[in-house]
């Protein structure tokens, strides 16, 4: 399967870490299941960090995701604050 150009999302102002989070795990083509096991966690929390319901990763967490992703310590900047 070819993998999808880098999410607009990732580059919109405005959006949310759930938002970005998930960009970050459809561009590397991850199931939310594969992304919870890759990140340490149940694929409930990994859900309700996706769906921005008030449930945020924590410091420990985001190292996590930012190994299951593949991301720089500016992506990884990026996922958090939304600023580049």
């Amino acid at each position: 399967m070819k993998r999808p150009s880098k999410p607009s999302v990732l580059s919109a102002a405005g959006t949310t870490l759930a938002n970005r989070l998930e960009a970050w795990r459809e561009y590397r083509q991850l199931s939310k299941t594969d992304a919870a096991r890759a990140c340490g966690v149940n694929r409930v929390t990994y859900t309700r960090w996706e769906n921005g319901s008030g449930y945020e990763p924590s410091c420990d967490s985001l190292r996590f995701i930012q190994a299951a992703f593949g991301l720089t310590n500016a992506q990884l900047g990026y996922l958090i604050t939304g600023e580049q």
